[in-house]
């Protein structure tokens, strides 16, 4: 294929072809994490058609490749721009999602608006502070939908009181784009960074706690990544029957100071 890479061709993990977030499943996948299965379309789709609507030889590849997704329950269809969920710029909230999308005309429609919102005046100042990759392309993620009985983000350190000793996660029933959005008060867990233990829980909209056995499984799963990794992580999950699904990670970026200092301050009690 020219234009569609698989999670399993050797260059799905090269930010260049595929964008940071795709680049960053790819990873998640190899670090043992559960992520729904997802095609790619490559940057260099955006680069030579992306003024416009998918087209000719992008339009039948779309339409063959789709059969190797589950899509009925939509697709989630993502912005996977070059420098994306970097360390040092998240760009989170300026580039386009799509949910639930069905059918190749709508898929289309939705890789149109991805590669729009590359170029909105937004997302075009934040490269600009961020003296971000002019390269100027954007992959886009096509991934099936989980429709979760529960969602949301961990955070492998605190990202209000910068503590790294603790982790906080927020969860909501159903799907987690409200949340992210912030249209939603959603519970929040603290727990030991140490040992996973809930240090503290405050309810949200919803009475119903987020059951113990997802508390542990998205801690554990979490911190496993961060560790991988290297540096503490943004971990967008979701919980289906009692499975746990990693949708995204990425670093979390306002606590880079603190946790590149750890070493030296006199608080460390590691």
């Amino acid at each position: 294929m020219r234009w569609i890479v698989r999670p399993s061709d050797p260059e799905c993990d090269l930010e260049s072809v595929t964008g940071g977030k795709a680049s960053s499943l790819v990873r998640l996948q190899r670090l043992g994490a559960r992520v729904p299965p997802f095609l790619v379309i490559s940057a260099q789709a955006y680069r030579e058609m992306g003024e416009g609507a998918p087209t000719g030889e992008l339009r039948d590849e779309l339409s063959a490749m789709l059969d190797e997704l589950n899509c009925q329950g939509g697709l989630a269809v993502r912005s996977s721009a070059i420098g994306e969920d970097a360390a040092d710029a998240s760009f989170a909230g300026l580039y386009h999602t799509s949910l639930e999308v069905i059918g190749l005309d709508a898929v289309e429609e939705a890789v149109r608006q991805c590669w729009a919102s590359y170029r909105n005046p937004a997302a075009a100042e934040y490269r600009r502070e961020k003296a971000a990759d002019s390269d100027g392309a954007m992959a886009v993620v096509l991934q099936e939908m989980i429709h979760g009985d529960w969602s949301g983000v961990c955070f492998t350190a605190n990202p209000v009181s910068q503590a790294l000793s603790e982790g906080l996660i927020n969860a909501a029933p159903g799907l987690g784009e409200a949340l992210v959005a912030g249209e939603v008060n959603p519970e929040e867990i603290t727990v030991s960074a140490a040992d996973g233990r809930v240090l503290d829980r405050q309810a949200g909209d919803q009475p119903t706690p987020l059951p113990d056995a997802a508390v542990a499984a998205v801690w554990a799963t979490s911190k496993s990544i961060a560790d991988q990794l290297a540096f503490p992580q943004d971990v967008e999950w979701s919980w289906r029957g009692g499975e746990l699904f990693i949708l995204q990670s990425r670093p979390i970026t306002t606590i880079a100071d603190v946790y590149y200092s750890r070493m030296i301050e006199p608080w460390r009690d590691d």
